[in-house]
């Protein structure tokens, strides 16, 4: 079955060159018209999702979820005038089936990919399409003569001979037979410990000839396939040994045969063989061996991992997280415990374990390391700890200071209201219009006289000084008018609805308005009254605060502050369940648990009060506490820093939110982006309330997820992290402080160096062929700097490709291809612009001078001629300096004076 889409001419070069493409089936859940939910399927390539997209369909095989595809031609797009849009190609492919076309070209491309010794993955498409499709005899049989030489046949039998390992008996058997055909031979491969291992399986079998290689050693090792457990008691089978090994704390006894079943296992049985050696270690059953460890991350049976992945989720994501753990944990070992891997190192390993055609690979850090899912952080709903309430009295001097008065009405009506405009003439000093004028005037056909949308150029309209567009039914109207407006008789009279002007407004009634909004308030006596926070302002708080004088603030305790008992943060949940039975505590309805949990949440309450009056009498400098509030001299900044600090958010007299009262919250987790928990303590306490806490990418964290990370805490093995592991071997990285566990500084490092490896690996692409691009060695120290593409068909084949982190800011990745030089020609980092300056020519000379090496000229020659401190800076995109300049009203204004591109964000 053919189909097509269009996509852009290059990517169609590239696919042209390398046809063969995987299609991924995804799921999505979507409302139907009767609001039910349906599933909906679609096929995506793998390494164009946001190019080549479409509905399943009857295309594929929706129950294999993938699709191996075979690009057949393209062809030009027309535009809506029939003309060739040469940027955009339409392509035609098919779904590759067994016919001896597709199979020629599948061995083909094997055969090609073969000739480069870097490509450990050139029998992808071959292994796929024998496992998956239904091929006869006679069909491979005719294909291998369609093959011109027999040096050729022979090199070709020997790939099938050599791959087709992991295949089924039944595939297995034609290969056989077609080999014989060619006078070579094919022994059939099917390990008699798997064979055995079979025959102590239980219940439901699988089909022993149809099934390949790792289906039958998945069905072995799946919890649900059940073991005669009598006969398999004492037995010699590496597989069912492994099998009871997990159920078990005994030894394993040979462990030299674990790299051989390591191959042949998923990469979930992998991990878990890991972490059940280490366990083996920690109970004492046998010694850590470093042999065995390098062995599980490279060893002669590593051909079978590929094959694996090969039949199973092809020139998908390549998971390394296994070898990668067991990478690190060497390195931390041969350091005797000082770092985990380099960024080089972690560098290096992604590039020789990916496939170079398809460069591709996933850490899954969090099969590993605990991540953020169980953090405790601030509720985003928590209004704070306190509240507060000014004590306020009038001002009677501004209240009766008319042009004052004055002054803050016309303030309020720009404010509330909008001024009412009038028609002038630029020619004639802008005099205002009157109605007919414009018609009169000659200059209204003069050319060029009007914008695109038909309006005079040489008119302008100014707002009256005394006019203003009003809401008759606006409530505050009452507060400035002498009189009522009649708003059908005003509208009639004026084009622009009812109109205020301003001997309508009535200075008198505004005072007398002001004087009634403060008796709304409490009243404290002496002419003061109290008045409560606010977060918004209403027009009336807006009208009394010009009229006000604060003269004292009350800063209260907020009462009736939640803490979830699941956080527990001052261990009174701890005492207070004690008294309740297991029952109990297992049933949340039960009447004791409802008892336990109101008597848990009155002391968390009282006690997150106590501790706020005790930083209080702290921050505010006295003791003068009535049991209600603090009353302290009114001062903005004394006030700004309570309100900062006790995290108040919202007034109490506003409208509650659900979770207004819960202090804490659980993070929530983003299922595209996993957050590791490695937190940091903080050097100083949570002041409001006397509290440890961590900070974690920015946010104060009460209770991370790293309680259960200590062999103290943590029994079962198959919940080993990495952090259980590096404790096995005698360097833990986990330190207990005030708030919980921290880990060392050499895990964060870690963590962010295996994310920015990440980042540069994804750069790593040729653009020319999409083949991986590997480090230029003869760089010296610079080799992990310098790139270029391998691949001799390739147009970019050579070209050096400088991808480095920025020396300055350490976060922008530049890439060669993408950014422009200054003219001192450094690289310009696309995320802070840096590229050089006097301090960096100055290192690179006393760098010299330390190495008792002459200095070069060149090198002499820039000192004194940096760029960015001096404030020179250069557009990443096109190399132009930057140009820094100021508008009206004195704002500094960065921008490319060549493409036009905005840089206020970055400088």
């Amino acid at each position: 079955m053919q189909i097509s889409t269009q996509i852009e001419d290059s990517l169609y070069e590239e696919m042209r060159k390398h046809p063969f493409f995987f299609l991924r089936l995804h799921e999505e859940n979507k409302h139907g018209y009767n609001s039910s939910e349906e599933t909906y399927l679609y096929w995506e390539a793998i390494d164009h999702e946001d190019v080549i997209c479409f509905s399943a369909g009857n295309f594929g095989n929706i129950s294999i979820r993938y699709c191996l595809c075979k690009v057949d031609k393209g062809e030009f797009v027309l535009d809506k005038e029939g003309h060739l849009n040469e940027n955009m190609v339409t392509m035609y492919f098919h779904e590759v089936v067994p016919s001896e076309n597709d199979l020629y070209a599948i061995l083909y491309d094997c055969v090609s990919r073969s000739m480069n010794l870097d490509d450990k993955y050139s029998f992808v498409t071959l292994l796929w399409v024998l496992d998956k499709c239904s091929i006869s005899q006679q069909t491979l049989v005719d294909v291998l003569r369609k093959i011109p030489n027999a040096q050729s046949r022979v090199y070709v039998l020997e790939i099938l001979r050599q791959h087709g390992r992991c295949l089924s008996r039944n595939k297995q058997m034609v290969l056989a037979n077609v080999c014989e055909e060619f006078g070579a031979r094919y022994d059939i491969y099917m390990p008699a410990m798997l064979v055995e291992a079979l025959d102590f399986c239980q219940g439901k079998g699988i089909d022993r000839k149809h099934a390949n290689l790792f289906s039958l050693v998945d069905f072995v090792m799946s919890s649900r396939t059940d073991i005669d457990l009598s006969a398999a008691v004492g037995t010699d089978n590496p597989l069912i040994k492994l099998r009871l090994w997990f159920k078990s704390d005994s030894s394993f006894g040979d462990y030299s045969i674990l790299p051989s079943l390591f191959t042949l296992v998923s990469e979930p049985v992998k991990l878990l063989m890991v972490k059940r050696y280490f366990h083996d270690v920690r109970l004492g059953n046998t010694e850590f061996d470093c042999e065995l460890i390098k062995q599980f991350i490279d060893n002669k049976y590593d051909s079978f991992t590929r094959y694996r992945y090969s039949i199973t989720t092809p020139m998908d994501s390549i998971i390394l997280t296994v070898p990668l753990l067991c990478d690190t944990l060497l390195t931390l070992y041969n350091t005797k415990g000082k770092e985990f891997q380099t960024f080089n190192g972690i560098l290096d390993f992604a590039i020789t374990h990916c496939d170079s055609s398809h460069p591709s690979v996933d850490w899954k850090l969090e099969r590993i390391l605990p991540i953020c899912n169980h953090g405790v952080i601030i509720n985003n709903d928590f209004k704070g700890f306190v509240d507060y309430q000014y004590v306020c009295e009038i001002n009677e001097s501004k209240l009766q200071d008319k042009e004052g008065v004055e002054t803050v009405i016309r303030y309020l009506l720009d404010h509330h209201f909008s001024r009412v405009y009038y028609p002038s003439c630029i020619h004639e000093n802008g005099s205002m219009l009157l109605n007919g004028q414009c018609e009169l005037c000659p200059k209204i056909n003069e050319p060029n006289n009007r914008n695109s949308s038909g309006q005079l150029n040489c008119v302008v309209y100014k707002p009256y000084a005394d006019r203003w567009k009003v809401d008759v039914s606006e409530p505050s109207m009452s507060t400035f008018v002498s009189k009522v407006i009649d708003s059908e008789s005003e509208a009639k009279q004026n084009a622009v609805g009812s109109v205020l002007t301003w001997d309508m407004v009535s200075v008198k009634s505004f005072h007398q308005y002001v004087l009634n909004l403060a008796s709304k308030y409490t009243n404290l006596g002496n002419g003061e009254f109290l008045v409560p926070s606010y977060k918004d302002k209403s027009f009336e708080l807006g009208v009394l605060e010009k009229f006000w004088n604060i003269r004292r603030v009350r800063i209260m305790p907020r009462l009736g502050i939640k803490v979830n008992e699941n956080f527990d943060v001052f261990g009174v949940w701890k005492d207070v369940s004690k008294t309740l039975s297991k029952a109990e505590l297992q049933n949340e309805h039960s009447s004791g648990y409802i008892a336990a949990e109101e008597k848990y949440r009155q002391l968390v309450s009282d006690e997150i009060s106590k501790r706020c009056v005790e930083s209080l009498k702290s921050i505010l400098g006295t003791n003068e506490y009535n049991g209600e509030y603090f009353e302290i001299p009114y001062q903005e900044d004394v006030l700004e820093n309570v309100l900062n600090k006790y995290y108040f958010k919202d007034s109490s007299t506003d409208n509650n939110q659900k979770f207004a009262d819960e202090f804490l919250m659980e993070k929530p987790v983003n299922s595209k982006f996993l957050s590791f928990c490695a937190p940091k303590q903080s050097e100083d306490k949570f002041f409001a309330i006397n509290l440890p806490y961590f900070w974690c990418r920015g946010k104060e964290c009460f209770h991370n997820n790293l309680g259960n990370q200590t062999l103290e805490e943590e029994n079962k093995w198959w919940k080993y992290s990495l952090y259980h592991l590096v404790e096995i071997i005698g360097y833990p990285k986990l330190h207990k402080k005030d708030a919980g566990y921290e880990p060392d500084d050499a895990v964060r490092t870690f963590i962010a160096i295996v994310n920015k490896v990440m980042q540069k690996f994804k750069r790593l692409k040729c653009r020319g062929c999409g083949h991986l691009m590997f480090a230029n060695k003869s760089r010296g120290f610079n080799r992990y700097n310098y790139f270029s593409c391998v691949n001799p068909l390739c147009p970019e084949h050579g070209k050096s490709i400088y991808l480095n982190y920025c020396f300055k800011c350490k976060r922008g990745l530049i890439d060669s291809r993408d950014t422009k030089r200054c003219p001192n020609n450094w690289y310009i980092c696309p995320d802070c612009l840096a590229c050089c300056d006097d301090s960096m020519y100055a290192r690179q000379v006393q760098l010299y001078i330390l190495a008792n090496k002459p200095v070069p000229d060149k090198l002499n020659a820039m000192l004194g001629h940096g760029h960015n401190d001096k404030n020179m800076f250069f557009c990443p995109d096109c190399g132009c300096q930057i140009l820094i300049t100021k508008d009206e009203h004195d704002n500094e204004i960065k921008i490319c004076p060549h493409c036009k591109r905005d840089f206020n964000d970055k400088l």
